[in-house]
């Protein structure tokens, strides 16, 4: 993901960044569910969702990453109450996928948009 969010070696496609992100955030990786929230929040390779955006800054901070905590709190500031409600609901509910078949039916069909950069993987 991060070579598409910065066209590293690759021309810069936020809309396959949010794939491989997806694809790497749905199987327990932090830094891409960081990412992949940033995608998110700013509307970068899929419509602006703050509710997914808070979602996967959950789901990394409670997986130890301190980026996520900051900027799930920036986030929130800015969500209604309801949209919070519906972020902790959804992070609450996810689970990484384990097998072959339940990571493969992971729908990566988000739509196009832009602004702030992802971090670099650590």
């Amino acid at each position: 993901g991060v070579l598409y969010a910065n066209g590293q070696g690759v021309s810069r496609d936020d809309i396959e960044a949010v794939r491989w992100y997806r694809h790497a955030a749905e199987r327990g990786h932090r830094d891409a569910q960081f990412n992949l929230a940033v995608l998110y929040a700013n509307g970068r390779g899929v419509p602006r969702d703050l509710v997914q955006a808070e979602k996967w800054f959950q789901i990394a901070a409670s997986a130890g990453d301190q980026d996520s905590v900051t900027a799930k709190e920036r986030l929130a500031a800015r969500m209604s109450a309801q949209e919070m409600e519906q972020s902790k609901a959804l992070a609450a509910a996810w689970t990484p996928c384990k097998t072959k078949p339940e990571c493969d039916a992971i729908s990566d069909t988000d739509s196009r948009t832009q602004s702030s950069a992802p971090r670099s993987p650590r």
